[in-house]
């Protein structure tokens, strides 16, 4: 849903997610508030000694990373579909697993072509529901056309493992039929 931006004058619609403001006008608010913080920081002193206060917050991270560990942990399992979305894109990109390789991944939801977790995140919620069980995991129906919407299902975990061994028989079955062709046409 778009809205008018907030700033007075200002005419750009925008999203309601973008804090009401149109990208213009948010970086001239956060040129300003970067700006506020670096005069603050010069009252305080941080650029005549950054390691004091980088020592502070080095020290607190050390002493609370079992904590704030176990907190990233609980977060990713109360919000399974964000943490698959993300997971599912880290194995994509990666291409070393040969299951997803050359796996196509949705521009709505890549980050990188100014898509956003949070958008597969939400459109997961709504059309395939909140995950049944802990036993479940999202999967990719059809490798060919690649983490889309409307190719992604909630299965069991142990259906999950023969879909993949399926996909990769089919793998190699394609990868010898193309080595049997090469050897036939090279004789």
């Amino acid at each position: 849903m778009k809205v008018i931006c907030k700033t007075q004058g200002c005419k750009r619609k925008v999203y309601i997610r973008s804090r009401g403001l149109c990208s213009a006008c948010y970086g001239r608010f956060m040129y300003a508030r970067h700006l506020e913080q670096r005069r603050a920081d010069a009252r305080r002193g941080y650029h005549q000694n950054p390691n004091k206060f980088h020592k502070k917050s080095r020290a607190w991270r050390a002493a609370h990373r079992k904590e704030s560990r176990l907190r990233v942990a609980q977060w990713r399992r109360d919000n399974p579909a964000y943490t698959s979305v993300t997971n599912h894109y880290a194995a994509i990109q990666a291409g070393k697993h040969p299951s997803y390789k050359n796996v196509p991944y949705f521009k709505g939801w890549n980050p990188r072509r100014g898509g956003s977790f949070m958008a597969g995140c939400q459109w997961i919620d709504k059309h395939l529901g909140l995950r049944p069980d802990k036993k479940y995991q999202l999967h990719i129906i059809d490798r060919r056309l690649g983490f889309v919407p409307g190719n992604l299902a909630w299965v069991p975990r142990d259906k999950h493992r023969q879909e993949e061994l399926v996909n990769k028989l089919l793998l190699e079955n394609h990868r010898l039929r193309a080595e049997n062709k090469r050897l036939r046409n090279s004789q």
